[in-house]
């Protein structure tokens, strides 16, 4: 009679392989635990009106990494069904996509594993007043077998979520590329974000493609610029004859659309930005 033996997956290897080949650059952790944090700002806030003092924190050290939120945290329930599971996305729901979330593939936590030796949550919701904290070692993740701890915690009346990555032996980051990579990301988003203490966030987009000097030709609200989509326009030729295009309050048919677009000859990147993240 012929055996059979079942095929072993080294869980940890794999992880840490789609880790680097899924993202560009390891210190696209950065940016994914800084989505997360305010894309549950945005929740708190949309479920919350009273909520009124959003804040991100960024703490990078060689060899570890916090990203500290107050949103709206999460439940043991979502650890194990979004947080903790490869390919769920808790935010493809109504509720999320009102408070203005976009849900992609549900892996972003994936990305710490292309540094990290140890990821640890630490987690309070807003909706249940739940206060938990989970951790695991990559070297013990596992498909088949319990590995990751949870361990229930006194609340503290503060929602929200710390993030905390001990960084690999073998993966040590340099502290001043990261706060730079992490400080163009969030250079636009709303909300203040604090790396190693100073304010990264809160700019204004007009620092990308600054107006150049030159004559106004046109400014005008609601013009129709294609079919169905309007915009407030404002164009300026600079001293040299480059064109400055700048479109606000951008409307497809009856929806309004978040969001602005400026353009001008000469400028040879496209910024392109998704709730204020450097895409």
């Amino acid at each position: 009679m012929p055996s059979a033996i079942p095929y072993h997956v080294e869980i940890n290897r794999i992880i840490e392989l789609l880790a680097t080949q899924i993202y560009q650059t390891p210190l696209a952790l950065l940016r994914e635990n800084c989505q997360n944090a305010y894309d549950a700002i945005l929740e708190r806030s949309w479920s919350d009106h009273q909520f009124s003092d959003p804040e991100i924190i960024v703490q990078i050290e060689e060899d570890r990494i916090r990203v500290v939120d107050n949103g709206k945290g999460m439940t043991p329930q979502d650890l194990d069904q979004h947080y903790w599971r490869a390919g769920a996305s808790g935010k493809n729901n109504p509720e999320s996509r009102a408070a203005g979330v976009v849900g992609t593939f549900g892996i972003g936590a994936m990305a710490n594993f292309g540094v990290a030796s140890e990821l640890s949550v630490t987690t309070e919701s807003s909706r249940t007043g739940q206060r938990t904290k989970s951790s695991v070692e990559r070297d013990k993740l596992s498909a088949t077998e319990p590995c990751i701890s949870i361990v229930d915690l006194p609340s503290k009346g503060r929602p929200g979520t710390t993030v905390e990555i001990a960084v690999d032996e073998s993966a040590k980051i340099g502290v001043a590329e990261a706060t730079a990579y992490i400080s163009e990301v969030v250079k636009y988003v709303p909300v203040p974000v604090m790396v190693n203490g100073d304010m990264a966030s809160r700019h204004e987009f007009l620092e990308s493609v600054p107006l150049p000097a030159g004559k106004e030709l046109i400014f005008q609200d609601r013009a129709q610029i294609a079919r169905d989509i309007e915009a407030s326009v404002k164009i300026v030729v600079g001293s040299n004859g480059e064109p400055w295009v700048h479109l606000t309050e951008v409307v497809n048919g009856s929806t309004a659309i978040a969001g602005e677009v400026i353009l001008s000859q000469d400028q040879f990147q496209i910024h392109a930005y998704r709730s204020g993240f450097s895409l």
